[in-house]
């Protein structure tokens, strides 16, 4: 039991969208006390908007979410998990990649897609 545990807490994770839904799957990972995850990836276009914008009004995003401005602040996520400001564009399945728009590619273990507000099809 406890090798399943270190190998499922070593997992490349990633989390594509920074939504209500990517945002509580991390935070639900990361509130086992028993489970270290040390490899958390969350895909953000823009990265988290509580960063730059402070005021709730102004943020339609947050504040049309369950998670309030302070709510995000307090999660502390990018402090726990690795942010990267990018799209995906195209899933490798067999290879286990994740194509990312800058033509970076990231491996994983386990994909979460968890799409945004906004769908912005290019």
């Amino acid at each position: 039991m406890l090798i399943e545990r270190k190998a499922c807490c070593n997992a490349r994770i990633v989390v594509v969208g920074a939504s209500d839904t990517g945002i509580s799957f991390i935070q639900t990972l990361l509130s086992f006390r028993y489970m270290n995850f040390s490899n958390i990836i969350l895909l953000a276009p823009g990265g988290f908007t509580y960063n730059y914008l402070k005021d709730s009004i102004k943020n339609l995003k947050a504040s049309s979410t369950n998670f309030t401005l302070a709510e995000a602040e307090k999660l502390l996520l990018e402090c726990r998990t690795r942010v990267i400001n990018a799209r995906m564009i195209d899933i490798d399945r067999e290879k286990k990649l994740v194509v990312l728009h800058d033509g970076h590619a990231l491996n994983y273990d386990y994909l979460v897609i968890t799409a945004g507000l906004t769908d912005k099809t290019l």
